[in-house]
C-alpha cells in the first residue's frame, strides 16, 4: 500500500439542507481515514473555497443551488482535475445520469436516495470513489469506522421513540414526523424531550445540533444493533 493510500482521504461537502449538512460534517468528522476539509450550502462557495484545499472526494447533494449539483461537481473536477464525486441523487436523476457520457462523469459514483439513512453506503462511497472504481457494488467494504462519540452506550427506548428518531435521521420535522405518525406535533416534542434526556445531552446545544447529535448515534447503534434484540 502506498504512502498516499494510507493518508486519510480529504473530503469536502456541499449540501443544501442544513440538518444534513451538520449530520454530514459532524459524522465524516469523528470517522478515522477522513481528514473533512469543508462542508458548502451553495454552488458559488463549494467553487472558490474548496479547491484551493485540493480535496480528493467531494460528497455533492444534486439540489445544490436548486439543482445544480451536477453542474457544480463538473466545474469542481475541472478545477481539481484529480478529484472523486460522489453525488447525492433521487431515483428521478438516475435517467439524466445514465444518459450522460462517460467523459462528463470520470470517477463519479452515485447514492441514489439523498437521505441520511445509510452512513455505511456513504463512506464506503468516497472510499471507492478515492479508489478511482465507479461500481461500488463490486467493492470490499470500507475500512472506515466512526470514533466514538463521548458515550460508550445507547439509551433504550420504546419503539415509538426509535420510530421518531429514524424519522430524524431521514431529515423530517417535528410536523412532517407527526403527519407520518398521525400524532400530534406537541406529541412529538415531548417525545424527542425524552429522547434528548436518554441521551445526556445538554441544552447549550442548538436545536439543529441536539437533533444531529441524536440521528449520528442512532446511525451507529443500529448499524451495531442484534436483528432480533427486543426493543
Amino acid at each position: 500500500m502506498s504512502a498516499r493510500a494510507r493518508q486519510p482521504i480529504r473530503v469536502v461537502v456541499a449540501q443544501p439542507d442544513a440538518l444534513y449538512r451538520d449530520l454530514l460534517r459532524l459524522a465524516l468528522s469523528q470517522t478515522r481515514g477522513i481528514h473533512l476539509l469543508g462542508a458548502y450550502s451553495r454552488p458559488e462557495q463549494l467553487l472558490q473555497d474548496a479547491p484551493p484545499l485540493t480535496p480528493e472526494v467531494a460528497v455533492i447533494d444534486v439540489e445544490l443551488g436548486g439543482r445544480n449539483g451536477i453542474q457544480a461537481a463538473q466545474r469542481l473536477q475541472r478545477l481539481v482535475p484529480e478529484l472523486g464525486i460522489v453525488l447525492l441523487i433521487d431515483d428521478r436523476d438516475v435517467g439524466i445520469i445514465s444518459s450522460m457520457p462517460e467523459s462528463a462523469v470520470r470517477r463519479w459514483s452515485y447514492l441514489v436516495n439523498r437521505s441520511t439513512q445509510n452512513l455505511t453506503a456513504l463512506l464506503r462511497a468516497i472510499q471507492v470513489t478515492h479508489a478511482r472504481l465507479l461500481d461500488i457494488g463490486d467493492v470490499a467494504p470500507a475500512a472506515l469506522s466512526p470514533v466514538p462519540g463521548p458515550r460508550t452506550g445507547f439509551p433504550a427506548f420504546t419503539a415509538r421513540q426509535r420510530e421518531i428518531l429514524g424519522l430524524v435521521a431521514q431529515g423530517f420535522t417535528n410536523r412532517a414526523i407527526a403527519d407520518t405518525l398521525q400524532l400530534k406535533e406537541k406529541t412529538i416534542e415531548n417525545q424527542l424531550a425524552a429522547i434528548y434526556g436518554k441521551f445526556d445531552v445538554g441544552g447549550d446545544r442548538s436545536f439543529v445540533h441536539l437533533r444531529v447529535w441524536a440521528a449520528l448515534h442512532f446511525h451507529d447503534a443500529e448499524q451495531r444493533r442484534e436483528p432480533d434484540a427486543a426493543d
